[in-house]
């Protein structure tokens, strides 16, 4: 993408994401601080779904929710210049509560851009028309940083709410923004889910807030009734295969009977065009790669017909392609090797997943910084890996968030008490942890209990939970 939202966004995500993966480690030791929650417990409410965290079909209404979106701030845009107040907005993002209160004017601008993004989130459909046959890998997704403000401004709406009491208008505060999530990641690309899961997780920090305070209702099955998984990974990490069929359709019925050379000639050097444009940043990165590249089919077109005829072709056939065709018929079909080892993947759980994504990142890799393919077309490879980490961090997320909600739930059922083992939870099913597949790990040393889960993505997984004794704020 040549987008600077998207490009630097992915570049910075897969930095991250990539430097730690998930090990066996314990949560419940080592050297990071535990997070420390202190709970009241709380019943169910009834009936027990009474709160949402996202709109449910009695609410939906017909519209394309990218339309209602652009609308806000296109007809707000005195508000959206007001810098002292995104001042302020910006503030409140980490405030102690305490000073979120205080601060005034906060939801002046509520009423009417909660009500506009609400009725976005409510669009049975979103289609944010991104032109990817068109444009490929230049498609630009300027909606992910007006989805990425209003994000922000939800966040901060929803603290003041919590600040001042308000637990029914701070939910349904909560609820606009995990639609506004879902929405954005309705793309057939990686970049808006990635952004998404940005919103997601700003949105579950408010529940986790939220279920600290006193009195506030237990939101069980309210993060139970979500979808699990919480995205569609699959649509977007076939899109972003399409995106290298649309930049390259020259790798497209190259196995067709042209026998012309200037046919194929011409061929490979209009993708020749598309790797310079999209692999060299200066003229010094397009001269070494126009030498690598003549090296690369040197090394790469007898090895190419030596894959063609081990892949089934005759002898015959393949001594008589002319060379481009050679060369662009097997990087086709190391493309779609390749593709295929990412793809199949999909719709595993992630604890199944993760290896199998590995060593599909380790065939691709080799397949082009090795010259394992002719042509370096897995240099266009998006790091599924480490996207699916992303993805699956928000399903961690939520269901350790159930996992809270659930020892709520025991405590009012148990005289303020925190269960042994979390195999006494016998009010509702406890979630298992996403990433492992395994229950979350869990102990009680006295009234402290200890939840977490192995390190995953660069972040440990350890909470100390206690009840509040009884009246007290």
């Amino acid at each position: 993408m040549r987008s600077g939202v998207s490009a630097s966004f992915v570049l910075v995500f897969l930095i991250v994401a990539t430097t730690v993966a998930y090990g066996g480690e314990s949560a419940l030791g080592g050297e990071e601080p535990a997070i420390r929650l202190l709970l009241s417990p709380a019943p169910p409410p009834v009936p027990a779904l009474k709160y949402q965290l996202l709109p449910t079909m009695y609410e939906r209404r017909p519209g394309n929710a990218a339309v209602f979106y652009g609308r806000v701030k296109a007809e707000r845009t005195s508000f959206f210049t007001n810098q002292e107040l995104w001042d302020k907005i910006e503030r409140a993002q980490d405030a102690p509560l305490e000073e979120v209160r205080s601060m005034e004017g906060l939801l002046t601008y509520e009423p009417w851009v909660l009500k506009d993004l609400e009725r976005a989130g409510q669009c049975a459909s979103c289609d944010w028309q991104y032109p990817l046959a068109e444009d490929g890998f230049e498609t630009l997704v300027p909606d992910v940083t007006e989805s990425r403000r209003y994000a922000r401004l939800l966040n901060a709406g929803a603290r003041k709410h919590l600040a001042l009491g308000e637990f029914d208008q701070a939910v349904q505060t909560l609820k606009v923004g995990y639609a506004l999530a879902r929405h954005t990641a309705d793309a057939p690309i990686i970049t808006p889910g990635l952004v998404g899961v940005s919103v997601t997780g700003w949105m579950s920090d408010g529940v986790l807030e939220l279920v600290q305070q006193p009195g506030a209702p237990n939101l069980y099955w309210a993060l139970t009734y979500l979808p699990h998984p919480f995205f569609d990974v699959r649509r977007a990490f076939e899109g972003e295969m399409l995106c290298i069929g649309y930049q390259l359709p020259q790798l497209q019925h190259v196995d067709s009977a042209v026998k012309s050379t200037e046919h194929w000639r011409s061929q490979l050097q209009t993708t020749f065009q598309v790797f310079e444009e999209q692999l060299g940043n200066s003229e010094e990165d397009v001269a070494r790669f126009r030498t690598m590249m003549a090296l690369r089919m040197l090394r790469g077109y007898p090895l190419a017909k030596r894959a063609l005829i081990a892949g089934g072709m005759s002898p015959a056939e393949v001594h008589a392609m002319p060379v481009g065709q050679v060369l662009l018929l097997e990087s086709a079909q190391q493309f779609a090797a390749c593709r295929d080892e990412h793809l199949k993947w999909t719709e595993e759980p992630y604890w199944t997943a993760a290896k199998g994504l590995e060593e599909a990142g380790r065939k691709s890799d080799h397949a082009d910084r090795d010259w394992g393919a002719a042509l370096p077309v897995m240099a266009f490879f998006p790091a599924h890996q480490a996207a699916a980490a992303a993805f699956v961090r928000i399903d961690r997320q939520i269901a350790m968030l159930r996992v809270i909600e659930a020892l709520r739930l025991y405590g009012a059922a148990h005289a303020g008490r925190l269960p042994a083992r979390l195999e006494e939870i016998a009010e509702v099913p406890i979630p298992v942890d996403p990433v492992t597949g395994q229950p979350f790990e869990y102990q009680l040393e006295g009234d402290v209990a200890r939840l977490g889960g192995p390190r995953h993505v660069g972040r440990p997984l350890r909470y100390e939970i206690r009840f509040r004794p009884e009246g007290s704020r």
